[in-house]
């Protein structure tokens, strides 16, 4: 006997049961889908850092490029972006991360644009809640000098992808390809990768096995052995062929009680202070009293400053103004003031928009400048 038959539906107008049980299963996924779109960066909490105030001033980010860098483009970097961030003035002079001057920068002293998500692209084959238009492999070549990648273990493969398998995920070796590819297309660049543990429990041994799966990865993979120790310059670590510091965080195994962490893989909280991650929208991210507050990270003299800047979910319409370069510049300098850290990594989405490699190599010049006025009035 039909549960909801015609003259019911005439009298009532609708049927209890059929459809209670679809409103509430509907409403049930939407919940999930909302849930699992959102960012996972729940991460261990740290205590907060007590960081001394540094003089940055509102024009620490007024120079741009230095006069003996003209741009000129190279070979498959190329895009649509109107900035070439690719600034040495030639192939027979230093260069490193598209600047001659970057090349005697520490890495802490380094300021890298991060695609967050970088996997969560609607070219690869995501259709709703996707963090960028376009795969990494076209944020390399624009410029991008930084990576986050969630992993997660779908079945007993482990993949990268945005909380839930089999939506538009990648394989973590094909990606690895695409990153080593480019490294051996130009050699005077160096990459930030931050491996974020996601969904099905994948273990640290797991990743770094799909790392050791592409030949000769792992051997431009820098290890700073110690928290205490300098990082090196950017001349140092390209001398080295050394092209990658690889971080991870919310791995939910402990591989230092078997004693097989990989030194490839540091902990990234126990280098990075990272900012507030969750914004609804660009009025909450420009609250600088707690947008710009740390929340999670280390402290200390070789600590990194991560300021996340993107809205949850994903939204590419607020992705053009906080990716816009007036925006971030002024974003960096609250940052830095209301932390007493200069500002090592920006976390964005869509990164088709705005001009964060554009910032980058502004910001990087600005640390340059500065370095060379102290060096020499130390003398």
């Amino acid at each position: 006997m039909d549960s909801c038959d015609k003259s019911e539906r005439r009298k009532r107008g609708w049927c209890t049961w059929p459809i209670a049980t679809a409103f509430l299963l509907s409403l049930a996924a939407t919940i999930i889908l909302i849930l699992a779109l959102g960012p996972i960066e729940e991460g261990v909490s740290r205590a907060m850092p007590d960081f001394q105030p540094i003089d940055f001033n509102d024009d620490e980010f007024s120079g741009f490029i230095p006069d003996d860098s003209t741009p000129t483009e190279s070979p498959g970097m190329e895009s649509d972006m109107s900035f070439t961030f690719m600034q040495c003035p030639d192939e027979g002079r230093e260069c490193c991360n598209g600047l001659e001057s970057n090349c005697k920068l520490r890495l802490n002293e380094m300021f890298f644009a991060v695609a967050h998500n970088a996997m969560s692209t609607e070219e690869s084959g995501y259709e709703y809640g996707f963090n960028h238009y376009k795969n990494l492999d076209g944020a390399l070549r624009v410029g991008y000098r930084g990576l986050n990648l969630d992993i997660c273990k779908c079945g007993d493969q482990l993949r990268f992808c945005h909380a839930i398998c089999g939506y538009g995920d990648r394989d973590p070796s094909q990606v690895f390809l695409e990153i080593m590819a480019f490294l051996n297309e130009h050699p005077t660049e160096f990459l930030v990768i931050v491996f974020q543990f996601s969904t099905g429990f994948p273990s640290i041994a797991e990743l770094f096995g799909a790392l050791s799966s592409v030949d000769g990865f792992v051997d431009k993979m820098y290890v700073l052995e110690s928290t205490s120790l300098e990082w090196p310059t950017l001349r140092d670590l390209l001398e080295r062929k050394k092209q990658i510091i690889a971080f991870y965080h919310d791995a939910k195994d402990d591989c230092s009680l078997a004693g097989s962490c990989p030194d490839q893989l540091h902990d990234y909280f126990n280098y990075t202070a990272d900012t507030e991650y969750v914004f609804q929208n660009i009025s909450a991210i420009e609250n600088i009293d707690t947008s710009c507050r740390v929340t999670r990270g280390a402290s200390g003299l070789q600590a990194l400053f991560n300021v996340n800047s993107f809205v949850t979910p994903p939204n590419p319409i607020s992705a053009q103004t906080i990716n816009a370069k007036d925006f971030m510049l002024n974003r960096l300098e609250k940052c830095s003031s209301a932390t007493g850290l200069s500002p090592n990594f920006a976390f964005v989405d869509f990164w088709s928009e705005g001009d964060l490699p554009e910032v980058a190599q502004i910001v990087n010049a600005k640390k340059a400048s500065s370095r060379r006025r102290h060096t020499v009035s130390d003398l």
